[in-house]
């Protein structure tokens, strides 16, 4: 029998239109509900997908494939190329009804049989003082009741391991633990040591979806904990101290971002997260209270062309953990991979400032500002690849940016502005998997801590 696939009904409910391979080429069809007709709509030698149709005297739509890649095709005046009446119900023959059924047993739902990971995803990070090498992966039940992701990766710079584990619960309880690495500078701007930051956490979801946006609410017990690993001994004389932050947080989320299928990033809409945590309620070395807003806003230019801009304001009180900007870090999350909604990071204290290196002190207080604004622009759609491996480029694209950010105690100081540009290559893994490879060059424009750097990661800057 042939495959039928994509129905769709006309908004006038007197046809059935779906696309199918009856005549060995996937082609339109509409099924004609009170003559019980099926028409060929189309004859399209490379194949017709995804019709779509108002009623039977408006344009038909649908998509299909060229040397291009995928498009959008449209036909005025659809009229039936061949008709085929299907048979009546009394004109079916009786078919013989076994006299033995195959017995099947019955057994309360178990996820654990479709639990086993089936892809994975390569991790790579180049900096001047870091580079990681490694891999990450998911899983979920059949029912997507149960779910998680793991990550481990090898930094060959400072000789240890990283990585993640997180579970989440049909996207309303999320738990979870991860190791990174924190780079500090000394006051010339020279390494002085790398510190492993160990953090564990729990995330209650409560999520409010509709058509074209999405709500959350977010609370969350997290703890950090932050000691010395890799040290100069001819800069820092003394280990650093280890720390401990314990907290308990609230967040609310808005987004209606559009990304689509030929997208280069993020088309249209925007992202938004408030946040606020306390190191008051859980055992903590730090004291007060933080408040993070974190803006993305996606202008459509025309064509697959973007304006991306950010805002992220961050005010804390007392001493709490100070937030740091620098470094080409992105904002890609493993807890991305298994949650539904809008992901919200609590704790989170670094950010990237593109153009300078990571654990500069004036890039450090407890309270920031950091804008951005990029260009996306589309390259080429290559939609190539291999067999095997099943590795494909899909499509190469590229932004110029702009960062500019600011970290300071009481009262603020200088601003820090840096200019750069990125070739983004999305790629494919095993048909399914797709992740974006950055290779970029970022200059900080400041004089005496500014640097000329190239990196390559995974993920886009947000």
């Amino acid at each position: 029998p042939a495959i039928d696939m994509h129905p769709v009904y006309p908004a006038d409910g007197s046809a059935l239109l779906f696309s199918s391979e009856r005549n060995n080429v996937y082609n339109i069809y509409r099924y004609n509900l009170s003559t019980n007709t099926i028409s060929a709509l189309t004859h399209e030698s490379s194949g017709a997908f995804q019709p779509a149709q108002l009623n039977t005297t408006t344009p038909l739509y649908y998509s299909g494939y060229s040397a291009r890649g995928n498009d959008i095709y449209t036909m005025q005046n659809p009229q039936p190329l061949t008709s085929e009446i299907l048979p009546g119900i009394q004109d079916i023959t009786e078919s013989s009804v076994p006299e033995n059924y195959p017995s099947i047993d019955s057994a309360s739902y178990s996820p654990w049989s479709s639990m086993t990971p089936r892809w994975w995803q390569p991790i790579l990070q180049l900096t001047e003082d870091q580079s990681e090498f490694g891999f990450s992966t998911s899983g979920n039940d059949a029912l997507g009741i149960h779910n998680y992701a793991l990550s481990l990766a090898w930094d060959a710079h400072n000789q240890w391991a990283t990585g993640s584990a997180v579970y989440g619960w049909s996207n309303r309880f999320f738990m979870g633990a991860q190791r990174s690495t924190d780079i500090l500078l000394n006051s010339n701007n020279q390494f002085a040591v790398a510190r492993l930051d160990d953090d564990a956490f729990a995330i209650v979801n409560f999520p409010y979806t509709q058509i074209d946006a999405a709500w959350n609410m977010a609370l969350a017990v997290t703890y950090s904990r932050n000691s010395d690993g890799r040290r100069d001994p001819l800069i820092v004389p003394a280990p650093l101290p280890d720390t401990q932050d314990g907290l308990l947080g609230l967040a609310v989320g808005f987004d209606n971002s559009e990304h689509y299928i030929r997208s280069v990033s993020a088309n249209t809409g925007r992202n938004v997260h408030l946040i606020a945590e306390s190191s008051e309620v859980i055992q903590s070395d730090f004291s007060g209270e933080v408040f993070t807003l974190d803006w993305r806003e996606y202008l459509p230019l025309g064509g697959q062309h973007v304006l991306a801009l950010r805002l992220v304001e961050g005010y804390g009180t007392a001493q709490p953990d100070p937030f740091r900007l620098g470094g080409e870090d992105t904002d890609f999350e493993l807890l991305d991979i298994i949650n539904g909604v809008s992901t919200v990071t609590f704790g989170k204290r670094e950010y990237a400032l593109r153009g300078y290196p990571e654990g500069l002190i004036p890039l450090s207080g407890r309270r920031m500002q950091l804008t951005t604004a990029e260009w996306r622009f589309p390259i080429s759609l290559v939609e190539r690849g291999f067999m095997a491996p099943p590795l494909g480029l899909m499509q190469l694209s590229g932004s110029i940016f702009t960062d500019r950010g600011m970290a300071w105690q009481d009262t603020a100081g200088d601003a820090y502005t840096s200019v750069g540009a990125e070739l983004h290559a999305d790629t494919n893994l095993f048909y399914g998997i797709t992740f974006k490879l950055r290779l970029g060059y970022a200059k900080g424009l400041d004089k005496q801590l500014g640097e000329d750097r190239v990196y390559l990661s995974l993920g886009s800057a947000f």
